[in-house]
């Protein structure tokens, strides 16, 4: 019987951590959150019996993402901001030399966070998705006097956070990270030639590897 008594005390203990420390309806934010990632990527090649590896750069990504956010409900967050990204990839190697493509986005975005306190008032797991347009530009590299500028009038972004969790410092402070991303991204691109113009659509998924953190200030 003591027993129950113990077990009711503790499931009634987790329920009120789970209902008392939600994000209060009408709390708002200012804040945002910059990333950097990238390393290398190594291919190897059999032939004859004999392997050849080579090791180049893989694309480094930059992002920057001032965002205001509203709970229009306990728990539930509605956001808006803008974000930057640029993001350098390995283009060509002559002469000893490697030369990298800059592709730069801005886009306005809008996004929603569901707020799981993990630990009351401390610790929340936040799953959430974020979609963002824009536009921007990319430029090639592919030797020391060989530059090239192609306008990107319309991308479109589209993102999954599985793996999102807010630690909160202070009850106004709250430190933010990522672990895992579905990200499915559009681009249109115009190199200024009616002849020459084409589009790409990108799917990717995994864990970040690189430093991905974000502050914000709550009203």
């Amino acid at each position: 019987m003591l027993i129950m008594k113990k077990l009711s005390l503790l499931i009634a203990a987790l329920s009120a951590c789970l209902t008392l420390a939600a994000q209060q309806k009408g709390d708002f934010t200012v804040g945002g959150s910059a990333g950097v990632s990238g390393g290398s990527v190594t291919a190897s090649l059999s032939y004859g019996g004999t392997t050849e590896s080579e090791s180049v750069p893989s694309a480094t990504k930059f992002s920057l993402n001032p965002t205001f956010s509203y709970f229009v409900a306990n728990n539930l967050e509605l956001s808006a901001g803008l974000g930057y990204a640029m993001e350098k990839t390995f283009s060509d190697e002559k002469d000893g030399k490697n030369y990298f493509d800059f592709t730069h986005i801005a886009m306005f975005q809008v996004g929603a966070h569901y707020y799981v306190p993990i630990i009351r008032d401390l610790f929340y797991y936040a799953p959430g998705l974020n979609i963002g347009f824009g536009g921007g530009s990319q430029v090639s590299r592919s030797g020391a006097n060989t530059k090239t500028t192609v306008k990107i009038p319309f991308a479109m972004g589209f993102e999954l956070n599985f793996a999102n969790f807010e630690l909160k410092l202070t009850p106004k402070v709250g430190l933010s990270f990522n672990l895992l991303d579905l990200d499915i991204a559009y681009a249109s691109f115009d190199s200024g030639s009616k002849d020459i113009k084409y589009s790409t659509t990108g799917v990717s998924a995994g864990f970040n590897y690189g430093a991905s953190v974000g502050a914000r200030y709550y009203f």
